[in-house]
């Protein structure tokens, strides 16, 4: 059975991942106990377990963790990345090494709405969240082996079950379900994404894996836009309820952007990747979920 280690995969995607592939592959996931900006505690790992597949996840996850812990959070990238590349030139059974990166990278704002992103798009530095992975993807682009193949994924905003209400659509989808009252506070509810669930995205990391490809970079992504308006009403027909929102000011993020949606169009012509999993589905799963952890964050 092949090994697939997992950087940064105790949390939402890597939980997500397990479930998904535990029964075909032996993963391995190593979370923060394990700091990737510690050559020897990542060297150490890969020596020892000897995989044929590694996924870095690592990163810290908000962006207003990342603003408050900027160094940390672009050592995290970048320090953690150039680890496991300079670790996986001594393992002799590496098949392929998968960087998570972000649609952070793009100059979302340069665009209109309807523009979707390629990986050929504009990108900026704006912040030490992006700083850290865009020095990463250069980092994996001028390191290309023949040893094994090295690629680099960009993905868009992803929800599902186990994720954190730190973050925008769980925390929305947690609130509704434990309402005392019909009124949810909000900031800015009209503010769309490209929404993709993340067993999709799981599944997508999965088909570059397993891909001839090598030293190419791919978005996913949905290719459609959600906002938390659209996302409520989906949530108020599942549980036939009538929440609605306050939106409040002190709520609205400084440093929002805005965002556009992002094409698919280069993974699905590789690896016939495209989203199967329908945002019903998903919001319906998202719910379940909250349903059965009431006391999780």
């Amino acid at each position: 059975m092949y090994k697939i280690l997992l950087f940064g995969g105790t949390g939402f995607v890597g939980d997500n991942f397990t479930k998904l592939y535990k029964e075909h592959y032996q993963i391995l996931s190593f979370g923060s106990a394990h700091d990737v900006r510690d050559f020897m505690v990542v060297d150490e790992i890969i020596r020892v377990h000897q995989p044929e597949y590694v996924i870095n996840l690592a990163s810290i996850s908000t962006l207003k963790q990342c603003e408050e812990n900027r160094e940390i959070c672009y050592d995290i990238s970048f320090e953690g990345n150039k680890n496991i590349i300079n670790a996986l030139k001594k393992c002799n059974k590496i098949k392929s090494y998968l960087y998570i990166s972000s649609s952070e990278v793009y100059d979302h704002d340069y665009y209109n709405r309807n523009h979707s992103l390629t990986e050929s798009d504009r990108i900026t530095r704006y912040n030490a969240y992006n700083s850290g992975k865009l020095d990463s993807e250069d980092y994996c682009n001028s390191n290309i082996s023949h040893k094994y193949k090295l690629n680099i994924a960009r993905p868009f905003t992803h929800i599902g079950p186990h994720q954190s209400s730190r973050f925008g659509f769980s925390a929305i989808a947690k609130k509704a379900v434990y309402a005392e009252q019909a009124i949810i506070e909000a900031g800015n509810t009209e503010r769309e994404r490209d929404l993709t669930d993340v067993r999709d995205v799981c599944d997508a990391y999965m088909s570059i894996l397993q891909s001839k490809c090598n030293g190419e970079t791919f978005n996913i992504c949905s290719n459609n836009y959600m906002n938390l308006d659209k996302y409520l009403m989906i949530i108020n027909n599942i549980i036939g309820s009538s929440i609605k929102f306050d939106r409040k000011d002190s709520l609205v993020r400084k440093d929002e952007r805005d965002y556009k949606k992002g094409s698919h169009d280069r993974i699905l012509s590789t690896t016939q990747w495209k989203p199967k999993r329908n945002i019903i589905k998903t919001t319906g799963d998202i719910l379940s979920y909250w349903r059965d952890n009431k006391n999780h964050d």
